[in-house]
């Protein structure tokens, strides 16, 4: 999956009208078969090599901006914290949204906080 991710940033990439230094990727669910930190690879966008590790084990060197969104009734949320506790800088979020499940908060429209998300994508990738 890491592949298709990585393609479509190489195509946003080639096309005139696209600021290269204006990309943002949007991930759904850390330890998903689809997340980056489980696949065991993850590329940046900027001019870093192909890094082939886990990427929560580096996240102390994670310099761009981070937006981690949680339920707070999934199982998860400890884990999220623990790694959200290991980012550094001053353009990293932690959301946790009251009463969501994990599952929640990929389909539930009604509390998902887009008006967060794009507060974010506007505020880093001006």
């Amino acid at each position: 999956y890491t592949e298709d991710y990585s393609a479509a940033v190489d195509f946003f990439m080639l096309q005139p009208e696209v600021d290269r230094e204006r990309i943002g990727i949007l991930g759904i669910c850390g330890f998903h078969p689809r997340s980056v930190n489980s696949n065991g690879g993850w590329e940046k966008i900027a001019d870093l090599p192909f890094l082939t590790f886990s990427l929560l084990d580096h996240a102390d060197e994670i310099r761009s901006a981070v937006l981690v969104v949680h339920g707070e009734k999934a199982y998860s949320l400890p884990a999220s914290q623990e790694a959200f506790g290991k980012l550094k800088g001053d353009n990293k979020e932690l959301l946790i949204i009251p009463g969501a499940s994990h599952t929640d908060l990929y389909d539930r429209m009604d509390i998902i906080p887009f008006d967060k998300i794009e507060a974010f994508f506007r505020k880093y990738l001006r």
